[in-house]
């Protein structure tokens, strides 16, 4: 334990004792009883959206949490290292909010994890790489198929991103992965702009 969490003592989200772990909020006790998506399972996310992982995504993400950076990017950070071959990425690209969530939530929860995983894995955030275009019907309540539609045409890379884009191997960090359609459509649009490869990373999944 290091002197500013002697003078500063971290309390656990999740069960309000203290944290028995350096440098991180989460002790270990709540620690195990998150479940991991497992490597080989085909979808790219490191979490399940349930229980202790969705109260603790949804205060990072919706209740300004942002103390849990780190907690939470251990986790992609995890899921990177066993998916893919991370000496291969060549940058990290955020998922992009709506203008509307921008405003309202005033950071963007993708963006902050991607900095922080970018920073760890010595690679670069291209934070502007990718636009959300308008505001197409919010995804929560639709099915695969109506998601698929929906996600269609919704992100475009800007001109000035594009050579940063280019022949590169990108790492798409989103939050929470639900049908991968979201996911589908920004990769589709790095891809269309140059990309050599886009691998598509989420630090939880959940069912419809």
């Amino acid at each position: 334990m290091n002197i500013l969490d002697l003078c500063f003592p971290r309390n656990c989200p999740v069960c309000g004792g203290p944290s028995d772990r350096e440098g991180r909020f989460v002790c270990s006790g709540c620690l195990d009883r998150l479940v991991m998506v497992p490597p080989d399972d085909g979808t790219a996310a490191a979490l399940e959206f349930d229980g202790i992982a969705r109260r603790l995504i949804l205060d990072f993400k919706l209740r300004s949490r942002l103390y849990l950076k780190a907690d939470l990017a251990d986790f992609l950070e995890g899921a990177a290292i066993a998916r893919y071959d991370v000496a291969r990425v060549d940058a990290i690209v955020p998922m992009p909010l709506t203008l509307l969530h921008r405003f309202l939530r005033g950071y963007n929860q993708s963006r902050l994890l991607a900095r922080e995983l970018a920073r760890r894995l010595g690679r670069t955030c291209l934070e502007g790489a990718l636009k959300r275009k308008g505001s197409p019907r919010r995804q929560s309540g639709l099915d695969r198929k109506a998601r698929l539609k929906n996600a269609i045409g919704t992100f475009s890379v800007p001109e000035r991103a594009i050579p940063r884009v280019r022949s590169r191997t990108i790492l798409l960090v989103d939050d929470i992965h639900t049908t991968g359609a979201t996911l589908a459509a920004a990769a589709e649009a790095l891809k269309s702009a140059g990309a050599r490869e886009v691998w598509p990373l989420a630090l939880a999944r959940r069912g419809l």
